[in-house]
């Protein structure tokens, strides 16, 4: 290992500028080599084989007088070198045209010192090898502290062989550049962080030289054959510049326009230089950014740094605009500040804006790789600027030179980062993604059919439009997410189903044509899409796109090969790019799925989305492999998707118990290994839907989600987290956790869910801020809270016998207060959403004033909120019992069926199975009657126009069956039987157009609305009829839901109704209880 040198930190000047013009030789400052080298040189070195001409340099290879006068070499030839080994850091260059032939080291210029091999060797090399017909090769290498190995070939776009080009190299402290012609064609850059040097840091001789190889480098020079003429490389000149004296390479890529502004202070030559890494400079000095480059390597910070820079000081070639140089000035000050340097690629007017652009779209790409998607609003006011600028500058009264704006290909990027800033930015209205989706559009039909421009491709951007595809199914799903209307969904699972469909082979398939020419997705398209088809057949749409691998494959290698693209992008395309964009669109596919309303998802289409989110997770790990590289982007699609696959474990509960299972589903099943792990130890053919074990195998997939699926979401993806918890405390409501049983009875008790609210305080506080509180996700959260609010708090479990009550410890003051905040909230949602909320709110307000009716004694705080409540709905005074039960009727003639279900099943089932007997007996007239007199107090109390319609049928029925004349009883019975079930209707409509969004199946909302009807019957000392047919009907909807605490929890406060003392356990069920007698015709109905 060297010494650590001293000067390695600082640039330090070791000559003057040298200047070698080839009119003559200079024997001040150069010589000629006379002597000879080991292998593998084949020749020796003599002076007469260099000559000067005209003002070149000619170095000549021959065979005259040798082996005799060659030191027994075949061959002589010259080296030119300087006689100072003093020329360090600065700046080479030469101009010069090499040798042709094989076996030739065709033309050299080069910094040499040392000994080669040993520690005292450092060079750097430009080498024209032989090997190459066309002599379009060149090798670049250096040596340090003599270690090699550090060749790179370049291949040239021209026959070096045939005319002069320039060739030259800067080396600093910091890095070593090589240019063709001024342009950038490598850089290696010193690492500081190690003891040895990664770049040569000594000062060495200047040399230049042309000779043949032996046989211990045909490999690398091919082999030598004399061709009986001598050989010639010639020199025009050799320049050296120290870095304070160094001059741009020539021709320079920066434009002397640029040169001419005042900057604070003088710049290093570096800044003018653009850093290959993270971009490209074409020969004519233009330099353009890599967006990726820009991803991977600068940080967020500095991009947007850079971005304000651009657009409150921008470059523009306006008359009057004196100040159009101090952007420059700005971001080369930004630039102080970190590793990579933007300055050199926004020096060039001709590239500016084009640059800009391609800034935009990696600061928008960065923000949402790095889930700032609070950033998108400032990177809409970026673009909006950006776009204003380039209206300026396009204006037809601007004639300046220097006006030059960006390229259409830019412009389509530029609409493509419009289009995925609007799909990022939530809660906005129809326009705003209508406009986005305009954007999208105009961006797939520059990409499909680029125009022929000189620095852009000119074959179709399959990536760009299968990226654009993406981003229009994630405008269309926001669109869904915000109407709710289906026509939007079925556009996102279109264009999802699309790109999820793309091949291993990569095939793409897309009728565009058939998704917006569809008459229920006329809206959808907003502009005229005229897309470019490679392969379009006769008769086929022009909007129909069809590519074939093979068409990707060439339109990649043809747009690498015009230098379009790099051939990293080629190779990341080929390899795995579009199995990152499959997996994603698999997800996402899967997801809509879940959130999709009014489509009634069997077990089986809920186990394919399962199934798709599986091949998703699939797709994403082989792009990870081919680029053996993982991103947090990747990280955060697999959290999403356990997210995911946990929702569709709870749909999948659900509809097992409502639908059951076909053999084919239960197969489905099995092949699945997360749900296999519940399903096949169990069932070993079809399910019945409501059977027993289908309510287990329901709590068990409830329980598998909770368990695998809501937890360890990491912290940094604060959103995916928060939607973690929620499923947490809705779990922990559906299976009723929060219920105490004792040995002397149960009461609800909310420590463990308020517990879990207390726990996740900081990951629940997103659903808090701006505009998140109106999402669905934040809305969910704050219902379940006031569950949990109305749960109560138990500190004393005991059943009081002496007064035969439990302690009343409520917080219906706080759930009052949660439920106008939501219903404030709840009025930005679709008209769906919004009415599916507002009823679970009715119910949970009638809820909250049954508490302050059973709390009895109110401090003032809770009388004032009750009374201004019950004022402000109803305009008058009532107490807390008949604002309920007003809330409560007014909400079962919207949504429910015409009688309670235990009463229906009496009047359809019962009474029509008794009238069917030839002669009935006094107990069966009597439970007829029965019957007949509470559907007529009922209707009378319901819908008192019905029961005048309806009033003198039952009146009859009881009459004819007294007399048993069953056979026109049966008579009036079918007639009364078709007039009630007319009135079902509405609740029909209801449950058609949202029952199926849902977070509890209808059986649950029943088992609610009627538990709490029953309570108003029976605290307000009412029609002990109703009361009874509401608690039975409230019992027989619990035993059919498919919420856990439903049939298990539910029916013991239910009991607590009917009698007064708590029911007892049932000693095969710990968490059942055996109904009283008032519920055992409940409990017959449903055959347990």
């Amino acid at each position: 290992m060297s010494e650590v040198n001293p000067i390695r930190n600082s640039l330090i000047t070791w000559t003057p500028t040298l200047v070698q013009n080839m009119d003559r030789h200079d024997n001040v400052n150069w010589e000629m080599a006379s002597w000879s080298n080991g292998d593998p040189f084949a020749n020796t070195w003599q002076t007469d084989n260099i000559t000067f001409n005209n003002g070149i340099m000619t170095i000549t290879l021959d065979n005259q007088g040798c082996p005799q006068t060659c030191d027994g070499k075949p061959y002589a030839s010259g080296e030119y070198r300087t006689q100072s080994e003093n020329y360090g850091y600065g700046y080479y260059e030469v101009r010069m045209k090499p040798a042709q032939g094989s076996g030739l080291m065709a033309g050299s210029f080069f910094t040499y010192r040392g000994v080669y091999g040993q520690s005292s060797h450092d060079e750097i090399d430009i080498e024209f090898l032989g090997k190459d017909p066309n002599c379009q090769t060149l090798q670049l290498n250096y040596y340090v502290e003599g270690r090699g190995n550090h060749e790179k070939v370049v291949h040239l776009p021209f026959n070096a062989c045939q005319e002069f080009h320039n060739y030259g190299f800067m080396w600093t402290n910091e890095a070593l550049i090589w240019y063709v012609d001024g342009q950038e064609v490598h850089r290696v850059v010193e690492n500081f962080n190690t003891p040895e040097h990664e770049i040569p840091y000594r000062p060495g001789k200047i040399m230049v030289n042309l000779w043949p190889g032996t046989s211990s480098v045909e490999g690398w020079l091919g082999r030598f054959s004399y061709p009986n003429r001598p050989i010639q490389a010639q020199y025009d000149w050799i320049k050296y510049s120290t870095l304070e004296a160094a001059q741009a390479p020539t021709p320079g890529p920066t434009p002397p326009q640029v040169r001419q502004s005042s900057f604070a202070e003088p710049l290093p030559l570096l800044s003018f230089i653009p850093n290959p890494e993270l971009g490209r400079t074409y020969l004519d000095g233009r330099a353009e950014l890599w967006g990726v480059e820009l991803v991977d390597r600068l940080t967020l910070v500095q991009l947007e740094e850079t971005l304000e820079a651009l657009v409150s000081n921008p470059y523009l070639p306006l008359s009057g605009n004196e100040d159009r140089f101090k952007v420059f000035d700005e971001i080369r000050k930004i630039d102080q500040n970190y590793a990579y340097k933007l300055f050199p690629f926004f020096l060039d007017p001709r590239s500016y804006w084009d640059n800009a652009v391609t800034l935009l779209a990696a600061y928008v790409q960065k923000c949402s790789e790095e889930f700032k998607e609070d950033k998108m609003e400032k990177a809409l006011e970026f673009l909006t600027k950006i776009r204003q600028y380039i209206s300026q500058i396009a204006s037809p009264q601007i004639t300046d030179p220097h006006r030059y704006i960006p390229s259409s290909y830019k412009m389509a990027l530029l609409d493509l980062v419009e289009a995925e800033i609007t799909s990022l930015i939530k809660k906005q209205d129809v326009g705003f993604y209508q406009l986005g989706i305009e954007n999208a559009l105009a961006a797939l039909a520059t990409f499909l059919n680029p125009p022929q421009e000189k620095y852009y491709p000119s074959q179709p951007d399959y990536f760009g439009t299968v990226k654009t595809i993406l981003i229009l199914g994630d405008l269309y799903q926001k669109l869904a997410l915000l109407t709710y209307e289906n026509k939007y969904f079925e556009a996102a699972q279109q264009l999802y189903q699309s790109i999820a469909s793309l091949s291993e082979t990569g095939n793409l398939g897309l009728d565009l044509y058939r998704l917006f020419a569809d008459p229920q997705l006329a809206d959808l398209a907003p502009v005229d899409l005229r897309i470019y088809n490679p392969t379009c057949e006769p008769g086929l749409p022009s909007t129909t796109l069809m590519v074939s691998a093979e068409e990707i494959n060439q339109a990649l290698n043809f747009n690498q090969a015009q230098g379009y693209i790099r051939e990293k992008d080629v190779e990341i395309a080929q390899s795995g790019i579009f199995h990152y964009l499959r997996g994603i669109a698999l997800i996402k596919e899967a997801l809509l799925f879940v959130s999709q309303p009014y489509q009634v998802k069997t077990p089986s289409e809920i186990m394919g989305a399962f199934e798709k989110i599986n091949q998703g997770i699939a797709e994403i790990k082989i792009d990870e492999e081919k680029n053996q590289k993982s991103s947090e982007r990747n990280e955060f699609f697999y959290q999403l998707a356990r997210l995911g696959k946990g929702e569709l474990l709870l749909a999948l509960s659900s509809h097992i118990v409502l639908q059951g299972l076909a053999s084919e589903d239960v197969e489905r099943a099995k092949s699945i290994p997360e749900i296999s792990s519940v399903i096949s130890p169990q069932v070993g053919g079809p399910l019945e839907p409501k059977a027993e074990l289908t309510f287990q195998l329901g709590k068990e997939l409830i329980e598998l989600a909770e368990k695998k699926y809501f937890i360890d979401i990491p912290e940094k993806f604060p959103y995916l987290l928060a939607w973690e918890v929620v499923k947490k405390i809705e779990i922990a409501v559906r299976l009723g956790k929060y219920v105490k049983h004792l040995n002397q009875g149960s009461i609800l008790d909310a420590k463990e869910g308020l517990s879990l609210i207390e726990q996740y305080k900081e990951p629940l506080r997103i659903l808090g801020e701006g505009e998140q509180t109106k999402e669905y996700l934040a809305i969910e959260f704050d219902y379940l809270k006031i569950i949990l609010f109305l749960a109560g708090e138990a500190r004393n479990y005991f059943w009081d016998y002496k007064n035969k009550t439990y302690p009343k410890i409520f917080y219906p003051e706080k759930a009052l207060l949660l439920i106008q905040k939501m219903e404030k909230d709840v009025s930005s949602l679709p008209e769906t959403l919004r009415i599916y909320f507002k009823t679970y709110l009715i119910l949970q307000e009638a809820t909250t004033m049954i508490q302050f009716f059973q709390l009895g004694k109110l401090n003032d705080e809770q009388k004032h909120l009750m009374n201004q409540r019950i004022k402000e709905k109803t305009g008058q005074e009532m107490s807390p019992l008949d604002y309920a039960r007003l809330l409560l009727k007014d909400l079962e003639n919207s949504i429910a069926p015409i009688f309670p279900s235990f009463l229906w099943y009496n009047f359809k089932v019962t009474l029509g199975k008794l009238l069917k007997k030839e002669r009935l007996s006094s107990q069966q007239i009597n439970h007829v009657k029965l019957i007949v007199k509470i559907v007529g107090e009922y209707v009378q109390e319901r819908d008192p126009n019905l029961y005048e319609k309806i009033k003198e049928n039952l009146s009859d029925l009881s009459k004819n069956v007294e007399k048993q004349d069953l056979a026109k009883a049966r008579s009036i019975f079918d007639h009364l039987l078709k007039e009630l079930s007319s009135q079902n209707q509405t609740s029909d409509r209801f449950w058609s157009y949202y029952g199926n969004i849902l977070t509890w199946d209808m059986h649950s909302l029943f088992a609610e609305l009627y538990y709490n009807l029953a309570s108003v019957y029976t605290l307000s000392h009412g029609n002990k009829n109703m009361k009874v047919q509401y608690t039975q009907s409230a019992y027989l909807e619990s035993m059919q839901s498919t919420a856990e605490y439903d049939r298990t929890s539910r029916p013991y406060f239910l009991f607590r109704l009917t009698e007064d003392k708590p029911a007892e356990k049932n000693d095969t069920c710990p968490s059942c209880y055996d109904p009283p007698p008032e519920l055992m015709q409940a409990s017959r109905i449903i055959g347990r």
